[in-house]
Formats: structure tokens, sequence, C-alpha cells
């Protein structure tokens, strides 16, 4: 079953590498908060599944183009000690501000400082780097956006949330991800 449980959650994994397969992105953010969709179960899985892991939200993605040390900041702005398991009473466990990625990793301390979280990143700071995001993060930013919101030049995609998923799902012939080290926690 992949589900939105730990760290670096393996359905995000999934998610984030569908987005950036249907977006032809370098990299693909996503931000759990207000998740409210099922887990992925294991054995014959359908359209339904697809949906229902993707609830409520199936806007068409969007794409932006962002330096590495643009995206450090947005990562910095989400790992904080007190928003990382944050969620509401109809929020599905697994929702947190914590930003899930493909394309990319990062280790973070929590306790540390705004601006000093991420400790470890893979991504260059001067490279430019184009951005897989679900719609709502630019209409609602339903992820932090480090001063952002509003700012960015974005391109919306032709392709729904979910057809990203199915799209994904029907060209490997299997839904499946593992826990590769993509968001690492320190010093708690």
């Amino acid at each position: 079953m992949l589900d939105m449980q730990g760290q670096e959650k393996l359905l995000a994994n999934w998610i984030t590498d569908a987005m950036r397969a249907a977006t032809g992105a370098d990299i693909a953010l996503y931000g759990a908060v207000y998740y409210r969709g099922l887990p992925i179960p294991q054995g014959t899985v359908d359209v339904v599944d697809l949906v229902q892991c993707s609830r409520p939200f199936d806007q068409n993605l969007v794409t932006v183009r962002l330096s590495g040390s643009d995206i450090k900041s947005i990562l910095d702005a989400n790992a904080t000690a007190k928003y990382i398991n944050m969620r509401s009473d109809i929020d599905t466990p697994g929702s947190g501000r914590l930003i899930q990625l493909s394309g990319a990793r990062y280790t973070f301390n929590p306790t540390r400082p705004l601006g000093e979280r991420i400790v470890d990143t893979d991504l260059q700071p001067d490279r430019v780097y184009t951005v897989a995001l679900e719609g709502q993060v630019v209409e609602r930013e339903t992820l932090g956006l480090a001063g952002r919101f509003e700012k960015l030049e974005y391109h919306t995609t032709d392709v729904p949330f979910s057809l990203a998923l199915y799209g994904h799902a029907a060209k490997s012939g299997k839904i499946e991800a593992k826990r590769e080290g993509r968001v690492r926690e320190v010093g708690r």
C-alpha cells in the first residue's frame, strides 16, 4: 500500500514522480498540508483509486522556473517543527506542511531558525529548474512559497492532476515507490 505516512511519504514519492513525468519538469513539489486522499491499495488498482488518492483537488498542473536557491527557500519555509504534522479534523493522516519532491533531495532540521532549516540538498543554488506544482499552489498557496505567492510567473499545463497519475501508472504498468532518502530529518 502507498500512503502518506512518515517524513518521506511513499505515496508522495509516486505522485511527484507522476507530476514530473507528465510535465517534463526537472523537479516536482507536492505539499500534503490539506491532504484528504486515500492510500493506494495493494493489488489491482483502477481509476477510482487514483482519483481517491488525489482528492479533493484536480486542477491542471502548473510549471514555474525557480533557481535552486529559490526552491531551497521554499523547502525551508515549510520545514518548521510547528507545522510538519499540522492537520485539521477533515485532513487524513499524513497531512502536513513538509514538502515532498521528485528530482532532488534535502535534509532538514526543524529546530533551526528560518533560512537555516535546510542543512543539506543536492539542488544547485544558481541553476534554474523547471518545477511542477499542483494548480492549487498558485491559486491558494497550499504550500508556503516563501514570499513568492502571486509573484510567480507560471504556465498552466493541459494535464489535470489525476490524469498525470493515471498516465504514470499506465506507462509504467505498476504503482510502486520506495523510500529513497528524498526527505530526511536530523537534529530533533
